[in-house]
């Protein structure tokens, strides 16, 4: 997992960017990375803002697997981002917020 975490707080960017794209999407449809979920969480706070960002969508995606309530332990620390220091996190964080509804809206009706 450190590795992972290594990648996702990487200096490059774009690279870190598509780490997480790529967790992100097969989160959609698997609960592969779901067993990372606190390690995904102790990035909540980075000092920098495009990887909390990134674990934020990140989180989000991974709520669906989420039977243990882990998700809701942390719930106040996500939502926390809404008053982000930087405008692009609270915005991001929204985002993820309305995707990871619009995900469990369509779960539901399966």
């Amino acid at each position: 997992m450190q590795e992972i975490i290594a990648k996702l707080t990487a200096k490059d960017d774009k690279y870190a960017c598509a780490i997480a794209d790529k967790i992100i999407s097969e989160s959609q449809d698997t609960d592969e990375w779901y067993e990372y979920f606190d390690d995904f969480v102790s990035l909540l706070n980075y000092p920098k803002s495009l990887v909390r960002n990134r674990v934020l969508y990140i989180l989000a995606a991974n709520a669906q697997w989420d039977d243990e309530n882990r998700f809701d332990a942390i719930l106040n620390d996500y939502l926390a981002h809404i008053i982000d220091e930087k405008p692009i996190t609270a915005r991001q964080c929204i985002k993820a917020l309305a995707r990871w509804e619009r995900q469990n809206r369509s779960i539901s009706r399966k």
